[in-house]
């Protein structure tokens, strides 16, 4: 691995660890209520797109008696320093979930939004409700990315960044519509609820915030900035502009969480 690569997955570690902490924050926890009942001793639970596995890590030390596994394409988790009840595979979920049926207690999927397009989400719930044993849920967590109380002319650097996204087929506004999904793939007592998140002010949640959104950006310039007619300079400057207008507007972004049980056979 180069220098150039290093450094920018050491960015998306970081990235994926601050906006970790952010949602927890914001949502009061690692998990919804409805779902605290699965996990109880010799449950299996799976994180889909884990990252750098800080949910998992918590959730491992909170939940010791459970057992906990990830997946994602990108060997960015912790391969050995790591507790005994963890388990991470390299696999890519576009291709399917490499685990048998009925086989979680709970699945958990959170912040994807830029990871594939819209088309997939339908199979990729697929796969999630296939996986999950009946009386299990499946919980999910996306953004929507509007910077609220910010006008248009305020944030062109982020209406060409969601404007690229859209061209390629990725819904930007995707945690409005992920209760529909679960509902749509068969999952039952779908519960949603979504909280917002101060960018740049508010106390820490905001600084987070913050740092979580240009860590994101920057860590995408040397991909994105000229995709979208920037360079890596200029791209930067537009980005903190804006985070520093959204403070003096109180600009805060939503972001959104489902949850939805898998029904037991009929008898």
């Amino acid at each position: 691995m180069n220098r150039t690569s290093c450094q920018t997955t050491l960015r998306r570690w970081i990235v994926f660890t601050m906006q970790h902490y952010m949602v927890k924050f914001v949502f009061d926890g690692n998990y919804e209520p409805q779902v605290k009942g699965v996990l109880k001793k010799d449950a299996r639970i799976l994180d889909v797109a884990c990252g750098s596995a800080t949910w998992i890590l918590e959730m491992a030390t909170e939940f010791p008696e459970c057992e906990f596994h990830g997946i994602d394409i990108s060997p960015i988790f912790p391969l050995e320093i790591k507790p005994v009840n963890t388990n991470f595979t390299v696999a890519n979920v576009l291709e399917g979930i490499p685990y048998p049926d009925n086989h979680f207690d709970l699945v958990s999927m959170r912040m994807t939004i830029w990871c594939w397009n819209d088309d997939y989400w339908p199979a990729i719930l697929a796969e999630m409700y296939r996986v999950v044993k009946p009386g299990g849920y499946v919980q999910l967590l996306e953004p929507d990315d509007t910077l609220w109380r910010v006008e248009p002319e305020k944030q062109e650097v982020w209406k060409r960044w969601n404007r690229w996204h859209t061209n390629i087929g990725r819904d930007v506004h995707i945690g409005r519509r992920i209760y529909k999904f679960i509902q749509a793939s068969g999952f039952e007592s779908v519960q949603r609820r979504y909280m917002s998140t101060p960018c740049n002010w508010g106390g820490p949640v905001g600084q987070l915030c913050r740092e979580t959104w240009t860590g994101l950006m920057m860590a995408s310039a040397p991909r994105i900035a000229r995709l979208i007619g920037y360079s890596e300079k200029e791209f930067e400057a537009e980005c903190n502009a804006v985070v520093e207008y959204s403070k003096s507007v109180q600009g805060y972004f939503n972001f959104h969480v489902a949850t939805g049980r898998k029904p037991f056979p009929a008898a």
